[in-house]
């Protein structure tokens, strides 16, 4: 995940997509690239797609997509509505809760 945190800082042009992912990789639930909770995932990636008005396969710089999750979906206090019955909410609210939400991301002012 180190890596793959590098690699974004530097806001690579990425392909949206609703399944399994580099992102999932280090995931518990993928198992051999295929998540144990596809249906509830997919349904996370769906809504993720529908407020941030992306379409699946785009591709766009990931400063861009962050910062549409950051506008349309975390500020709005809109996360809960997306993946409340994830099993990781607690981790996230907690998170967010302690070091802010754009310290959290990471997200440069300047990308706000």
């Amino acid at each position: 995940m180190t890596e793959t945190a590098a690699l974004l800082s530097g806001d690579p042009l990425v392909r949206v997509v609703a399944s399994s992912d580099t992102l999932c990789s280090a995931c518990p639930n993928n198992v051999g690239g295929v998540c144990s909770y596809s249906e509830k995932v997919l349904r996370y990636d769906r809504e993720v797609l529908r407020l941030c008005c992306v379409e699946e396969g785009e591709v766009l710089p990931y400063f861009k997509l962050r910062k549409l999750v950051m506008q349309r979906i975390l500020l709005p206090h809109r996360r809960s509505a997306v993946c409340a019955d994830c099993e990781w909410d607690g981790v996230c609210t907690a998170s967010a809760a302690k070091q802010g939400i754009r310290e959290t991301l990471q997200i440069p002012p300047e990308t706000l």
